[in-house]
């Protein structure tokens, strides 16, 4: 059955409500040129999150009226306390996983050998996994990479670039560990595996 409030419709379905439309899909289904739903705070008054996905996007808006200077948004699983809290975005774009006052943009806790892994999973020769840093007016560049480099033979070597007045990351390796023998190339991605370090 559908009825109207104003100019909305409210229907029910199946066990389905639907706002703004008569054929609610799930549980709750909300339609309109802007859907979203505000989620609004009485004490103090005014505070309000907001959850959007006008335009195929997902906005996840705390503190909408701008009246908590220390606002948050927190992602908690197997409860809904605060010691079930897996990760926090901050008021000021700082994240913590594994806690509620992350002191870097991101900053991770772990009382047991915490460890970020980055995998491709292509696993071909000469594919490479890589964390990049920035140090440029620019962000679209990386002025330093450091990165796993897969070889044919199946190890990985790992390789460093600097930067030069560009700041932009050299396009070839200018420090190598050899993945297999340990040895150390400073200007050659082929050090000398019977020397542990070997400049070109």
């Amino acid at each position: 059955d559908a009825n109207t409030i104003g100019d909305s419709v409210i229907s029910q379905s199946s066990s389905k409500i639907g706002i703004g439309t008569a054929s609610p899909s799930n549980i709750l289904h909300v339609k309109h040129a802007d859907p979203a739903i505000r989620l609004e705070d009485s004490s103090p008054d005014g505070l309000y999150g907001l959850l959007d996905a006008g335009g195929g996007d997902f906005i996840i808006s705390a503190d909408g009226g701008a009246g908590s200077a220390n606002s948050f948004i927190s992602f908690r699983v197997d409860g809904t306390a605060v010691g079930s809290e897996k990760m926090r975005i901050t008021s000021a774009g700082k994240v913590g996983i594994g806690t509620n006052a992350p002191s870097e943009k991101l900053h991770i806790v772990n009382s047991s050998d915490p460890t970020v892994r980055i995998t491709n999973t292509d696993g071909g020769t000469n594919d490479t996994a890589a964390f990049e840093l920035g140090v440029s007016t620019n962000t679209a560049i990386a002025s330093t990479r450091i990165e796993a480099l897969r070889q044919s033979d199946g190890s990985v070597d790992l390789n460093f670039r600097g930067a030069g007045t560009t700041s932009v990351a050299q396009t070839s390796a200018q420090m190598t560990l050899d993945g297999v023998s340990g040895a150390v190339g400073i200007n050659t991605t082929s050090p000398n595996v019977s020397s542990k370090l070997h400049v070109y």
